[in-house]
């Protein structure tokens, strides 16, 4: 197990990646995908590393330092998790809205649009329900709450995962909720408490 101290990313536009950063020297594609320990929880992210990040650090986002309840220079633990190809998310409902105290844009969004943006930005970012993430979506800046995720079934005589509703749901600004048939993400299994990534399916 690996210890760091968190800090802030340099940028905003490493934060609005979703990912962990440390510097190259001590970065290892073991924490590729990682699990933070805390002391009061553990949570999974996908770790990168920048020469911006001082040696010893991980660099969060302000979006998962408030979902980690993490203060700057505190103590963390850092675990390697290995995440498989044999699970698959069938279905994930994110709640959306505007980041701060910004009002809800007047024209409507496009919605289709947003879940695609989402989908090919964070194809392979880990998710857990009750995640936060920060999303820039036409240059408004959003926040994306995981709220809800299932699995598929296993196939066995094809040898795939099945998803049983192929839907990807936002859950909008008026808090309606929108299905898009079709459209199902790739999900593996990961840990910190069962934590799983999301990806586009082909």
């Amino acid at each position: 197990m690996l210890q760091f101290a968190a800090s802030k990313c340099p940028t905003e536009e490493m934060s609005l990646t979703n990912r962990v950063f440390v510097h190259s020297r001590d970065y290892q594609d073991a924490i590729k995908y990682c699990a933070v320990h805390t002391g009061v929880g553990s949570y999974t992210f996908r770790t990168d590393p920048s020469d911006k990040v001082p040696s010893g650090k991980m660099a969060f986002g302000l979006a998962q330092r408030k979902w980690a309840n993490l203060s700057l220079d505190q103590p963390i633990r850092v675990e390697p998790i290995r995440i498989g190809s044999n699970g698959y998310l069938g279905t994930a409902h994110f709640g959306v809205e505007v980041f701060g105290k910004k009002a809800a844009p007047r024209d409507p969004i496009n919605a289709d649009e947003m879940a695609k943006d989402f989908s090919q930005q964070f194809s392979d970012t880990p998710v857990t329900v009750g995640q936060s993430m920060l999303f820039r979506f036409n240059k408004l800046l959003l926040t994306v709450e995981v709220k809800q995720l299932s699995t598929p079934h296993w196939l066995p005589w094809l040898g795939i995962w099945q998803a049983r509703a192929r839907t990807f749901s936002i859950i909008c600004f008026t808090g309606r909720l929108q299905r898009y048939p079709g459209c199902y993400w790739s999900g593996k299994c990961g840990g910190g408490g069962g934590s799983q990534s999301a990806s586009r399916a082909p």
